[in-house]
């Protein structure tokens, strides 16, 4: 078994989880939006707070 999260060092947590900065892209928007749209269908029967 590997090491725990907490364990790791910072080099070793970049190469599980790499970030990586891109230009904006409009298509972010629509997609939020459908995703916004089915996370309200499924959670619609609970009470938000």
């Amino acid at each position: 078994m590997g090491k725990e999260l907490s364990e790791m060092t910072l080099e070793e947590l970049w190469d599980l989880f790499p970030i990586s900065l891109v230009q904006h892209d409009e298509q972010w928007n629509e997609c939020f939006k459908e995703i916004e749209s089915t996370i309200k269908d499924l959670l619609a029967g609970y009470p938000v707070k």
